[in-house]
């Protein structure tokens, strides 16, 4: 508004350029971020523009992925691949330097699993879709994909898990051998035993749920790269918006100290969450590493559907007794986390379970378990909310329910009964609709 003032003669230009407070202060005003005048200019080099911007002797990557969601390695052939043009490396686990592993940072101790089950590139198993086995290192984007076509990757098949009902079966294996599938279980004790509350509630409703799984769809895809620099030190751009936690995570399995890696965090789109996890770091990193050359990787659209965390499924059985006026009286849960293979943040998540479902009801006495489960779906990673949607969609939908049962409108909360001075209750199929409006 202010510049279509300038352009009709009402303000001058100078008039919109920001002027530093006479004290100083920054907080609590309008200062611009740094980068705002390129953003709306269109001039900000993103991860993919810095890229282009490397030395001449930067190679380029490309993976070579797994297409079947659970296997055993039983070889990986590379010689055919290196004869094609513009190969310099291809780099499968027996390149990385260090435990080539990520790990997971578990939260608590009563967690059955290690935090180090996660590959940087994967060694004896896949465990799921798009898993990186190797990582041709080329003079161009082109080359790299033609030889990474060329590696042959020996697979034994083994069963696939695909939910956590499927990976919670008796007759399931353990998708990584010595780790049970279900890792980790988080109960929920408020109040009173719940069981007697329910046998005398005037009121029982109880359904089960499902939230399923969700991909975050940035405009902007995977994209980073990694260098040695002058002092020797691996510094790798990437989209991270976890620096330090990222770093903590990478570096034990590419073999790099600490004081050693230098993370940055390049311009970046919306991420939506899911780089709180680390994606493509451990990779531009240990390729760097091994060829002692800029390496560069830049997902396509069906690699960053495949290859990054997303949000994590909730099977959830809920049920609320109340007493005849709608007060509720008690809440029971009972649900499973299908967190993919890789158990970063997946207890913390499961614990989300227990803060959000119900939450914002005054609800007296409580019982609940959930558990994180290990499946061959994409792994979990964060999403806005961090399972709060998941949750709430449960309790909400089964208030929808109570209050169908007491004759309720849901929009009142199921806190009393209709009255004739009640405007006419909507159709069914349009109730949740609204009350979410109100």
């Amino acid at each position: 508004m202010d510049a279509a003032k300038v352009l009709r003669g009402e303000m001058a230009a100078d008039e919109l350029n920001f002027k530093i407070p006479e004290d100083g202060r920054i907080w609590g005003t309008k200062y611009p971020r740094p980068t705002a005048i390129a953003k709306v200019t269109g001039t900000l080099d993103y991860g993919a523009d810095l890229g282009l911007k490397l030395p001449d002797d930067r190679l380029n990557m490309a993976l070579v992925q797994a297409t079947i969601s659970h296997a055993n390695i039983k070889g990986i052939d590379t010689s055919e691949a290196e004869k094609m043009p513009g190969v310099v490396k291809i780099i499968t686990h027996k390149d990385v330097p260090g435990k080539n592993r990520i790990t997971g940072l578990i939260t608590f101790p009563s967690n059955k699993g290690d935090g180090w089950e996660r590959p940087i590139l994967n060694d004896s198993k896949v465990f799921q879709y798009g898993d990186a086995i190797a990582i041709v290192c080329a003079d161009t984007e082109h080359h790299a994909k033609d030889a990474a076509a060329k590696v042959k990757v020996d697979l034994e098949p083994l069963p696939e898990y695909m939910s956590a009902p499927a990976a919670m079966a008796d007759d399931a294996i353990e998708i990584h051998p010595g780790t049970p599938n279900i890792y980790y279980i988080q109960k929920i004790a408020k109040g009173e035993e719940t069981a007697p509350i329910f046998d005398a509630a005037d009121v029982v409703v109880e359904d089960d749920f499902y939230v399923g799984r969700q991909p975050h769809l940035p405009i902007e895809p995977d994209v980073g790269f990694a260098y040695k620099n002058d002092d020797g030190k691996l510094v790798v751009h990437s989209k991270s918006i976890g620096l330090h936690l990222h770093a903590a995570m990478i570096a034990p399995g590419m073999g790099v100290e600490l004081e050693d890696l230098i993370m940055v965090q390049n311009p970046a789109g919306g991420t939506f969450g899911y780089k709180f996890s680390p994606t493509m770091e451990a990779l531009v990193g240990v390729a760097a590493l091994v060829t002692g050359r800029p390496c560069f990787l830049k997902y396509d659209y069906q690699q960053q559907q495949a290859y990054t965390g997303k949000r994590s499924p909730f099977f959830m059985n809920m049920r609320f007794a109340a007493d005849k006026d709608g007060k509720l009286l008690a809440m029971e849960t009972d649900y499973s986390v299908d967190h993919g293979p890789y158990s970063e943040f997946g207890d913390l998540l499961t614990l989300r379970g227990t803060q959000f479902m119900g939450a914002g009801y005054d609800i007296p006495n409580i019982r609940g378990e959930g558990r994180t489960v290990c499946t061959n779906h994409a792994w979990g990673s964060a999403f806005r909310g961090y399972g709060a949607p998941q949750s709430e969609f449960a309790s909400e939908v089964l208030m929808d329910e109570l209050a169908e049962k007491l004759g309720a409108i849901p929009w009142n909360c199921a806190t009393r009964m209709p009255t004739a001075k009640d405007p006419p209750r909507p159709r069914a199929r349009h109730r949740r609709f609204i009350r979410c409006r109100k």
